[in-house]
């Protein structure tokens, strides 16, 4: 049984107040979260990431988006990481991509977790960049995938911070 949390399973199970119900079966959030540790990594997904696999729909950025949609890896995000995934996809200059980018969004939606952050971080010049990094500390995600690495540091705490290139040589 392949299970997403925050989200629906593969089999279209609806996730209620912690407790999925699957048929007649009932399995605890922490069997969910044992399950999907055991199963999937945690990633944070920068937006370049998601514009680069619209963009490139064979390319390395849009092997990683498939991963997160199809339960593979588990994609983290937060509620401020959406909406600058929905502001940046919907900008004029990326009209071209509109149709591709809103399946993307809409699949990452029912697939990622949704985290609440508890820190501020600012070490990023790039405001912005920081809610990612804030992300990735309250998920305990294991990379923070981006085509910009410049902008962040290597590592924030047990995050590894790659570019899509270093992730798919790693699976």
């Amino acid at each position: 049984m392949r299970v997403l949390l925050f989200g629906w399973t593969r089999g279209g199970s609806r996730v209620l107040s912690g407790v999925v119900q699957r048929g007649y079966r009932r399995v605890s959030l922490e069997t969910l979260v044992r399950y999907a540790t055991i199963n999937s990594m945690r990633v944070v997904l920068d937006t370049n990431i998601l514009v680069s696999a619209c963009w490139k729909p064979g390319g390395l950025e849009s092997r990683i988006a498939h991963l997160a949609v199809t339960g593979k890896i588990i994609a983290c995000v937060t509620s401020e990481i959406l909406a600058e995934y929905h502001d940046v996809l919907s900008r004029p200059k990326l009209a071209s991509l509109h149709l591709p980018a809103v399946e993307l969004l809409a699949a990452l939606e029912r697939a990622a977790i949704l985290v609440e952050t508890e820190t501020h971080v600012t070490a990023s010049a790039d405001d912005d960049d920081n809610r990612f990094l804030e992300c990735a500390e309250a998920a305990k995600a294991e990379f923070l995938i981006t085509g910009n690495l410049r902008h962040y540091p290597s590592e924030w705490g047990a995050t590894r911070i790659i570019n899509a290139r270093t992730f798919i040589s790693l699976k």
